[in-house]
């Protein structure tokens, strides 16, 4: 599978504002990393269903994807790896949309853990995970009220 052709119909999918075409063609592209056991194509692909589903409000699909993902990049042996840290963020993102707050940002801990083995200690990643645990718990607050 050519995974560049693959995200470049995809990007013409999203500039055609053609959504109904948008999941069934990336199930059908994962279908075929699959089957050619093409695990960074499949690894991309779950990264789009999961945000794609998350964009729509199809939480529950949007971690099942991620968690596929998660699971695919433990049995390639990259676990705490920078891959992995982003598809903990995707997650995480999931969850705080979901207003599943607390398990948000037990992942988005999760990412800073990763960034600190990784020693990004500061930086633009370390910035936005910064951000992003801000507007969680802020998002927390208000809910709370």
């Amino acid at each position: 599978m050519k995974l560049d052709h693959t995200l470049q119909e995809l990007n013409a999918l999203f500039l055609q504002q053609d959504i109904a075409q948008i999941e069934p063609f990336l199930l059908s592209r994962l279908e075929l990393a699959s089957q050619g056991r093409d695990l960074a194509a499949r690894l991309t692909l779950l990264n789009e269903l999961a945000s794609f589903y998350r964009n729509t409000i199809r939480f529950k699909e949007s971690i099942s994807m991620a968690q596929r993902a998660l699971s695919l990049i433990e049995d390639m042996g990259y676990r705490n790896s920078m891959p992995y840290a982003g598809a903990l963020m995707s997650l995480a993102a999931t969850y705080a949309a979901d207003t599943q707050y607390s398990r948000a940002l037990e992942l988005y801990a999760q990412v800073g853990s990763i960034y600190a083995a990784q020693h990004l200690a500061e930086g633009t990643l370390q910035q936005e995970l910064a951000e992003k645990i801000s507007a969680t718990r802020h998002s927390a607050a208000l809910a709370q009220h």
